[in-house]
């Protein structure tokens, strides 16, 4: 068993709850009882409908020491979290769901590999168990073959580019150090949601370490945040991922690197058309055309008109996404 010493950093680890009053308790016990001791937990319930807020209170009676923050109205998980990072006392953060569970070594482990690279890493990463609403395992978040053996590449050091082209880290299992966090002057609070953004500006300037264990249960739910970007019509996660990507265009400095983010574009704008998120569809084009990406262009309209007739959209849908972007394609 792995052994932390007072001598060792301290860690902050930031939960946030929103509606997760079956998980929570779950959620707070997997910090407690973490090999690792040098722990500052702070809980955030970014005001909760449900029942959570009393779950947590019931679990500070055994645990006084955790700081909690009820906030008075709900905020988002973007100013949640920054709001949080104001009282942040440790050399490393975990963002952490109040809906996931950690693996009882997580943070020690995390903190070893850490003390084994130099600064240029600000994050340490690994792989996730894949939980449904039971708690039952369904699946891992990297492929591995039935021993365990990873099947697929996963980026480590300057992942920049990996970043932009494809979503590669997974955002549950992340420990920062804090210096990355004020660097950045926390999350985005304009956006939704938080880790794309993050990834983004934080691959431009930092290493990633990949560390290949499984440290982290990550629930699979339909409320999740992953799921969000199903939602038909209205849909703000895609909205906020559109001002990341413009964002990328900005700090982008090389053609490979526009190239990358071309084609999460397109996947992009092909995810706003089948979600009938057609104003968005105009938009993800005209950043498109402002990279200069006809190749892309061209393949993405023919691409959602094979979509249109494979998924049975009507008539009147595809009319009016032709409407929109009139004169983009030419």
């Amino acid at each position: 068993m792995l052994i932390s010493k007072d001598s060792d950093p301290l860690v902050t680890i930031i939960c946030l709850c929103y509606n997760h009053e079956r998980f929570i308790a779950e959620a707070l016990q997997s910090v407690m009882d973490q090999t690792y001791q040098q722990i500052q937990l702070i809980v955030v319930d970014d005001f909760s409908k449900d029942g959570s807020v009393s779950v947590i209170t019931n679990f500070l009676k055994r645990y006084p020491s955790i700081t909690f923050l009820q906030l008075p109205q709900n905020m988002g998980m973007t100013k949640a979290f920054n709001k949080a990072l104001t009282l942040a006392e440790g050399e490393f953060i975990v963002d952490f769901a109040g809906d996931d569970v950690l693996h009882p070594e997580r943070i020690e482990k995390q903190v070893r590999s850490f003390q084994q690279l130099d600064n240029s890493y600000g994050v340490v990463f690994s792989d996730a168990w894949l939980t449904d609403k039971n708690s039952k395992v369904i699946g891992t978040f990297y492929k591995r073959s039935p021993d365990g053996t990873l099947l697929e590449k996963v980026p480590s050091g300057n992942i920049y580019l990996e970043t932009l082209h494809r979503y590669c880290v997974c955002a549950p299992t992340i420990m920062s150090r804090k210096m990355v966090y004020e660097d950045l002057k926390g999350y985005d609070e304009t956006l939704v949601y938080e880790d794309f953004d993050f990834f983004v500006r934080s691959t431009r300037k930092y290493n990633y370490w990949y560390q290949d264990e499984l440290l982290t249960y990550y629930r699979q739910s339909p409320e999740s945040e992953s799921k969000q970007f199903y939602r038909k019509r209205y849909n703000p996660h895609l909205a906020s991922t559109l001002a990341v990507c413009r964002k990328a265009y900005g700090q982008n400095i090389s053609e490979a690197e526009n190239e990358a983010l071309a084609h999460r574009v397109r996947y992009l704008l092909r995810q706003s058309f089948f979600t009938e998120n057609f104003s968005l569809v105009k938009d993800y084009l005209d950043l498109l055309h402002a990279m200069r990406r006809s190749d892309i262009i061209s393949q993405s309209i023919a691409a959602l008109a094979r979509l249109r007739i494979r998924t049975g959209f009507l008539f009147f849908s595809y009319m009016k996404f032709r409407h929109l972007v009139s004169g983009k394609s030419k």
